[in-house]
């Protein structure tokens, strides 16, 4: 849609939406009303702010294209920085009714200032054609890409979800469990823009398929055998944030490079499905896992490390086939 009706008309009604989303949350008083409002609503909103503006550095960046779009990466970890303690605040403050009202205004008033300094140089092409590209459909490389992302969504939420409780569990304080999961997402944001500026030199590929497995096997080697040890889990903060984070600033940076900026939006879009199909299942699988286990110690997570370790290393490996596909001859750089 974005790259038919313009960038900008898009990111203002996601923006609508996501404050409709988080007002409509703050009234509500069943479940099926916070699947509707922070579920739906929440997501189609999220999806029409997030997938343009990563897809916009391309359209200006060929050489820097992997920092440039991992410096706007980078800015959702930032945001989740600042926003985390000013949302908790107000909950103390004012109950979390209010606070999801403020917030909903503070994400109106910042999306759309934002939106004023954005600028696409490609025109969008109205409202004629398809709205999807079908194209895309007989090329290997997208179904490649996109099991990549499913793989990776697959785990790659899972420590940011189950750590605060896995410490807690292992008899850390609950200072401890926040602080574990504030050093991911530094590290996460951080990892954004690092890993762009060391794709833009080394192959953006190659850091996709690299950097996914390294995080896969942090998963597997650093946190299953971490049991109660405080530095071992921000090691794994460290290390984990670092490199799952790269993956979100290189798909769509990877994505460009093999369809090119013209139409990225919409394939990335595309691209992005596996995304909510990987999360939905990633997340269903560990809530079966440790609900038929319970929360007796850290080694009840085991089953829950193990999934989210082995399928972000699933996902950097369909990084090398991908690397596979797009040279039929050696090349060091892709």
């Amino acid at each position: 849609m974005a790259d038919r009706f313009g960038y900008q008309l898009i990111i203002r009604i996601g923006s609508v939406l996501l404050t409709a989303s988080l007002i409509a949350a703050s009234f509500a008083t069943q479940l099926w009303q916070l699947y509707l409002s922070q579920g739906l609503l929440f997501g189609i909103g999220c999806g029409m702010i997030f997938l343009p503006t990563l897809s916009l550095p391309s359209q200006y960046f060929t050489t820097k294209r992997g920092v440039a779009t991992g410096i706007t990466a980078a800015g959702t970890g930032v945001g989740g920085l600042i926003l985390s303690p000013i949302t908790n605040a107000l909950i103390q403050a004012i109950g979390f009714r209010w606070a999801l009202r403020i917030t909903a205004i503070i994400t109106f008033v910042v999306v759309n200032i934002g939106t004023f300094f954005l600028k696409t140089r490609i025109v969008p092409r109205g409202g004629g054609g398809k709205l999807f590209d079908t194209e895309v459909l007989r090329d290997k490389r997208f179904y490649t890409l996109t099991v990549l992302v499913v793989f990776w969504s697959m785990g790659v939420m899972l420590p940011f979800f189950y750590l605060p409780t896995y410490a807690a569990t292992a008899g850390l304080t609950t200072a401890q469990a926040a602080t574990i999961v504030s050093v991911t997402n530094a590290f996460s944001a951080i990892g954004r823009v690092v890993n762009g500026y060391v794709a833009d030199r080394l192959g953006r590929v190659n850091l996709l398929a690299v950097g996914t497995v390294i995080a896969g096997l942090s998963v597997l080697v650093i946190w299953l055998p971490a049991g109660s040890s405080f530095g071992v889990l921000i090691a794994f903060g460290i290390v984990f944030g670092f490199f799952s984070g790269g993956v979100i600033g290189l798909v769509p940076v990877v994505t460009s490079m093999i369809f090119g900026a013209e139409r990225l939006a919409s394939i990335l879009g595309m691209v992005y499905l596996g995304w909510a199909v990987g999360t939905m299942t990633g997340n269903q699988v560990a809530g079966k896992i440790i609900d038929s286990v319970g929360r007796d110690g850290a080694h009840s997570f085991y089953g829950i490390i193990v999934l989210a370790g082995v399928s972000v290393f699933l996902g950097g490996m369909c990084g090398f086939v991908l690397r596979r596909m797009m040279t039929k001859k050696w090349r060091l750089i892709i």
